[in-house]
């Protein structure tokens, strides 16, 4: 096994910079390792958890969200509607008071 690292890149070309010594005639004499199923899912254990871990975060992160998306929306449209109800309560006491007054009946 070589390990190694992608130190430059250009078109077609790279070069590696390995951590031991390597025998270039040692690879050239070397006959290509037999290959397995092209399909085989070579992920470990531990990465299909990672893996899972992290959507399963996603799905938490974008539950809490909308969550808050809603409480803050509720609350705006609340504020906005007594607002409006405020307005309306206004708009409809000043005629109403100023009738009652004329009338003489005490304002209710």
């Amino acid at each position: 096994m070589i390990i190694g690292r992608v130190v430059w890149s250009g078109g077609s070309r790279f070069g590696v910079r390995t951590q031991d010594p390597v025998s270039v005639a040692a690879l050239l004499s070397e006959s290509p390792p037999a290959r397995g199923p092209a399909n085989v899912d070579r992920r470990s254990q531990i990465r299909e958890d990672f893996s899972r871990h992290v959507i399963q975060r996603a799905d938490r992160s974008k539950r809490h969200s909308s969550a808050l998306q809603f409480i803050c929306l509720t609350i705006i449209g609340m504020g906005v509607a007594c607002f409006a109800a405020m307005l309306c309560y206004r708009a409809l006491t000043t005629p109403i008071g100023a009738v009652a007054e004329l009338l003489g009946g005490p304002v209710t």
